[in-house]
Order: structure tokens, then sequence, then C-alpha cells
């Protein structure tokens, strides 16, 4: 595959292959076990997926390790994981999908709710009469979210005394 560019200790760029700098950043177990990458990821997120920058550009592990292994991705489709788990590189906890596979696959094991049933959650919560502290709710924006009046003013006062110290901060020489 591609050579990619690295700073090595001086500064200076070395030519290293990209199969060694992915293969370094993985933890490999058994075959049906998930192997785990260690290198940067994507976000701070529980979810967040393996990234690794190649020639300026990130890459997501998962994709690298399906393409390294089984060949280039075909336009317009996605590398699922049958392990659910977005750090697994194991190529065979791999596949190929369309993202209508990739949503399928999802609610089939849970990870998300179906259409018919996400409108059902918002039927129940449309029912509460409470916000998460307590309050009522009593004011409806133009596009119908329901607000509490009581955290909206507390909120409103945390901001504007957040803003207040910054201003006055001994920082700013006020």
């Amino acid at each position: 595959m591609v050579i990619a560019q690295e700073r090595g200790a001086r500064g200076r760029f070395l030519a290293m292959p990209v199969a060694d700098r992915f293969w370094g950043n993985v933890d490999r177990g058994e075959p049906d076990e998930c192997w785990l990458w260690r290198g940067t990821r994507s976000g701070r997120r529980a979810f967040a997926y393996g990234c690794l920058w190649i020639n300026a550009k990130p890459r997501y592990a998962h994709r690298l390790s399906y393409e390294l292994t089984r060949g280039a991705i075909p336009d317009g489709l996605n590398v699922l994981h049958r392990c659910d788990i977005p750090l697994c590189v194991n190529p065979a906890h791999l596949f190929i999908g369309t993202q209508r596979d990739n949503v399928h696959d999802a609610i089939k094991k849970g990870r998300l709710l179906p259409a018919r049933h996400a409108r059902l959650v918002r039927a129940i919560r449309l029912a509460k009469p409470l916000c998460h502290f307590g309050h009522p709710f009593d004011r409806v924006s133009p596009r119908g979210k329901r607000y509490c009046s009581t955290c909206v003013r507390l909120n409103s006062a945390r901001r504007r005394a957040r803003r207040h110290a910054a201003i006055h901060s001994p920082q700013n020489g006020s």
C-alpha cells in the first residue's frame, strides 16, 4: 500500500509503510477475539473509532484493516462491525454493506430504534408534565419544543454570571 511519511526523533520525515504503522497500533489476539486499536481515536466518546493519519488525512482504522487484508472498498459502501465494537480492527469481524444494511443491523441488535418505536418514545416524552428537574413545562417554542421557565431563567442567570466573571476577571485588567 502507500508509503506514509512520519516524523522521526529529530523531526525529519521518515518513509514507513502504512501496513507497518497500522499493525503496530493493534493488539492482536486470537482469530475470533476483537483486535483493539491502540492508536489515535476519532473522538473522546465511548463509541469513537480508531484513526490513523496518512499524508495529513485521517483514515478510520477499521476501514484500513479491511483494505489491507481484503482489498479496496467499493464506492458507496461502508465497513460494518459484526462485534459492534468501534475500536475492533479484526478483519474477521468486518464486512461490507450499505448504510441501509448498517441501520438494519443496528435495529436487529437493539442499538437503534426503528421509526415507529422512535415515534412512541417521543409520544411518551410529550406526555410527561415535568422537566428533568421536576419543574412543570410551561413554554412552547414555535417548533413545538416544550420548555420549563424555571430552568430557562436559572440557565440564563448562570450564563450571565459566567460572562460577568470573565469580563471582570483580573486577567482582563478590570
